[in-house]
């Protein structure tokens, strides 16, 4: 498993995709994932990582609070 940047929750699913690899949905905070056809959420802080995480969604986390391909440090399925 693979450690998020500057903390400790590790992903149980780890995606090898990019977010701009991913199809754009209505909401800009949502893509779909072409292998898994999971929807994948944008979260800027713990708390959103968290609360979607405890709803078995796959994550992007960001490096910034901007909503852009080069700011994503990991995407997946946390383990909590």
């Amino acid at each position: 498993m693979d450690e998020i940047h500057n903390c400790g929750w590790k992903f149980r699913v780890q995606c090898p995709l990019r977010w701009d690899q991913l199809a754009e949905t209505a909401d800009p905070k949502v893509r779909q994932c072409g292998v898994c056809l999971c929807n994948v959420y944008w979260c800027d802080t713990a708390e959103q990582a968290t609360a979607h995480a405890e709803q078995g969604h796959c994550i992007a986390i960001s490096t910034s609070h901007e909503v852009d391909d080069t700011s994503v440090a990991s995407l997946g399925l946390l383990d909590l």
